[in-house]
């Protein structure tokens, strides 16, 4: 597409600011139907009125990390990732991500992503509970196939019945499970006592959340699920130059003029 053959309803706005897209040719919106890009301006409008700009920045422009506790907080050095979910009165509206990336979906609502400043020793907490009782409990059901079907276990379980090594496999399984869980749960209560793990201990996230939105991935046994990296989006909604970006300037010299059937004031007319 010609950049002199963009016009685009929402360039210019507000609902630009926040799309944040790098230029009007790689916008979500350039694309779209003059309706389309109305309802689309009208669906962010909502979003910025249930969740304003300064609140979701203020998550990710602290210089420090927001998950530790206590007054000797460590320095960001980078930055936790979760989206949020909120039925929409409207409920079908398309939902710009990055770029030209779009999710539509029908009565799905909003999507809110959010991006909060995180320090290495937080990180390591969550991913240290995310993965470390799995490991565990993995290598725990390996030993334990390995040693009832080594000969001698075998040949004894199976002088029992022939569901006797099925059934010391299983009950292996089973010990596992409870020992992740367990394991998990032991993580849990050390971590908390200096790291937020919870979404409801976060201020901001549990003003969210008494609003109605709810986490995409959903609760884990209480715990925030998170994807870190150590930069931040630069484009997309909520993205990091939302906080210093200025409403991107049309690229066309016509500005929008309203269709034959849409009201006009007087001086218009």
């Amino acid at each position: 597409m010609n950049a002199s053959q963009i016009n685009c309803v929402l360039c210019g706005s507000d609902e630009c600011r926040l799309l944040n897209s790098e230029s009007c040719l790689n916008c979500c919106a350039a694309g779209l139907s003059e309706k389309k890009q109305r309802k689309l301006k009208s669906a962010l409008a909502r979003l910025m009125q249930e969740a304003p700009v300064e609140t979701v920045t203020s998550l990710y422009t602290d210089e420090h990390c927001r998950f530790c506790k206590g007054e000797g907080k460590n320095s960001t050095e980078c930055y936790a990732k979760l989206d949020l979910a909120k039925d929409d009165p409207d409920g079908d509206w398309t939902m710009p991500l990055s770029g030209k990336k779009r999710l539509s979906v029908k009565g799905a609502g909003m999507l809110l992503p959010i991006q909060m400043s995180c320090c290495k020793s937080c990180r390591t907490k969550f991913r240290v509970i995310e993965f470390l009782p799995t490991v565990m409990a993995l290598l725990l059901v390996a030993v334990g196939l390995v040693v009832v079907t080594s000969d001698s276990v075998h040949e004894a379980l199976y002088a029992v019945g022939a569901w006797a090594p099925f059934m010391a496999f299983a009950l292996t399984v089973i010990i596992a499970v409870l020992f992740d869980s367990l394991l998990r749960y032991a993580l849990m209560k050390v971590f908390s006592k200096t790291t937020i793990m919870h979404y409801t201990d976060d201020p901001v996230i549990a003003e969210f959340l008494s609003k109605g939105w709810v986490p995409v991935n959903g609760e884990r046994d209480g715990r925030m699920k998170l994807v870190f990296s150590k930069q931040l989006r630069t484009t997309g909604v909520y993205s990091n130059a939302c906080v210093h970006a200025e409403p991107i300037p049309p690229l066309f010299e016509e500005t929008y003029r309203p269709s034959q059937d849409e009201p006009t004031s007087d001086n218009e007319q």
